[in-house]
């Protein structure tokens, strides 16, 4: 496969759960380096869309650093001339996302950690006069920047049906095939109770190279119907905050592990919305020890599980 990606050192891996599919080994997502500062970084720019979506977190010895004081990320497209100032999803939460306007897919965009204090203040919850004591730039964390460079849009998206009604149905997906980039996917799986309650999850897989067509199964996607484990690794949370920005889902799992029994969820149906990213690596600013920076361009189908009815 053709690699756009220089693989950093090995690096120590952060203990965290995996809640991944069964699909092909991820070529550019290092794992989150155990000492020093860690990026994840990943810009997309879905089909016949004219805003990019970015989305980013910085670690420090294996854990997830919120950008306080007049620390922050930015994302900015060097054509379109636009720029947005990534919010954190949660307070102090660590993980920031935003979009900005492009002037196509050759344009490129920048994602960087900066020092400002006015700027950063942008929509931030406590206003101007109560922002009494500046600490200065957070000197491990701020000073990183990468330039981003789109792959070629992923074109024509199918599935071979929209409804499954067997976890050993296949799913057959299939694309204008490209140059040979990895292709990944991420569902995010929404499952409703004849009650009329839900539960939202992510999960991950990697395809395969770029050849235009992937089978998997309903069961790489909806694991087990008796219990569902939804847990994201780290590196593959920053894949989930951008399907779930491109779909408009408001609820997702991303880090805490939660068993969820199905036998007494009453299991209805899943809707999954799945998105297809085409991706390429670039490598990490000097002094970044893990992670990754990833440029992707996607699409997405929608198909619903209904499993039949047990008399």
């Amino acid at each position: 496969m053709k690699s756009r990606f220089l693989m950093p050192a090995a690096v120590a891996l952060l203990l965290a759960a995996c809640f991944t599919g069964t699909g092909e080994k991820d070529q550019l997502r290092n794992p989150i380096a155990g000492s020093g500062i860690s990026l994840g970084l990943q810009v997309n720019l879905p089909l016949g869309a004219t805003r990019a979506n970015a989305a980013a977190a910085i670690y420090e010895d294996g854990v997830r650093q919120p950008l306080v004081g007049g620390d922050f990320f930015v994302a900015s497209s060097i054509n379109q001339g636009d720029y947005s100032i990534l919010k954190s999803l949660q307070n102090l939460s660590g993980d920031y996302e935003g979009s900005l306007n492009v002037l196509d897919e050759n344009d490129q965009v920048i994602i960087a950690t900066e020092y400002d204090p006015e700027r950063a203040r942008e929509d931030r919850w406590y206003p101007v006069d109560q922002l009494l004591i500046d600490p200065g730039p957070n000197e491990d964390l701020v000073g990183y920047s990468e330039t981003f460079s789109f792959p070629q849009p992923l074109q024509n998206l199918a599935i071979n049906q929209n409804e499954f009604t067997s976890r050993a149905d296949n799913i057959t997906l299939t694309w204008e095939a490209g140059d040979g980039d990895q292709i990944t996917s991420n569902a995010v799986v929404t499952c409703y109770s004849e009650g009329g309650k839900r539960y939202t999850y992510p999960i991950f897989n990697v395809l395969a190279d770029d050849d235009g067509s992937y089978t998997l199964q309903v069961r790489d996607i909806i694991p087990n119907e008796s219990i569902v484990n939804a847990v994201a690794t780290l590196t593959h949370e920053v894949l989930t905050i951008l399907s779930a920005a491109i779909l408009e889902v408001v609820t997702y799992g991303l880090v805490d592990a939660r068993d969820i029994p199905l036998s007494s969820f009453q299991l209805s149906y899943c809707d999954v919305d799945l998105t297809v990213f085409r991706e390429v690596g670039f490598q990490l600013p000097m002094g970044v020890a893990g992670g990754f920076a990833i440029a992707s361009t996607s699409d997405s189908v929608r198909f619903t599980y209904r499993p039949p009815v047990t008399p």
